[in-house]
């Protein structure tokens, strides 16, 4: 008798637990997948010379990742227009003026011409950063260095002398590549022979 009594007590309590299934187990729902919503903040802003870095982190559950800003890209004004600004320049002595290529072709045999950004200027000693006015940006100044043997005297074409900077001109453009400004200038041979072409109309 007591038994199986024992034996239905037992029997009554596996119903009542649903054959060892918790209750807790049985009403928890499954973990749903998070759609992520992700804010970006930035970390580190891209420059010239790096790249930046931002931070993305979802607002919902806290996943985050991070991903490159790509280097700042150097806007440069085509060396053909650099080139017709240059020649274009002129000098100015009294109240004459030559452009800089009628000089060039006048006083000098053969030369080299090329050009340099602001900042490269600056570097390589062409330009003084404490003489360019504090508004002027430097990704739109340009300075142009021609070299080469230069004439002194058109009376007398064979003394020629080699000038690793016969000219120097400088130039301010916009962010349409329109020149806004320039200036220009020549070391002492050219100044004498631009003087004698405009003053006798070589």
């Amino acid at each position: 008798m007591k038994k199986t009594l024992l034996v239905l007590l037992i029997v009554m309590m596996l119903l009542q637990t649903g054959c060892g299934t918790s209750d807790s187990a049985s009403t928890t729902p499954p973990t749903a997948e998070c759609y992520h919503t992700y804010e970006s903040t930035i970390i580190r802003e891209a420059t010239y010379d790096k790249t930046g870095l931002i931070q993305n982190t979802c607002t919902k559950c806290g996943d985050a990742y991070t991903e490159d800003i790509p280097k700042l890209e150097k806007h440069l004004v085509p060396e053909s227009i650099l080139a017709k600004a240059v020649s274009n320049t002129k000098y100015r002595a009294s109240a004459f003026s030559i452009s800089v290529g009628q000089l060039v072709n006048s006083a000098m045999d053969g030369y080299t011409l090329t050009h340099y950004t602001g900042q490269e200027a600056i570097e390589k000693g062409y330009l003084s950063k404490s003489n360019i006015d504090s508004s002027v940006d430097l990704d739109y100044l340009y300075c142009s260095i021609i070299s080469g043997d230069t004439m002194m005297n058109p009376d007398i074409p064979y003394m020629t002398a080699y000038e690793p900077v016969a000219v120097k001109v400088w130039m301010i453009f916009d962010e349409n590549d329109t020149l806004l400004n320039s200036g220009v200038e020549l070391c002492d041979n050219l100044q004498t022979c631009a003087i004698l072409i405009m003053t006798r109309g070589y």
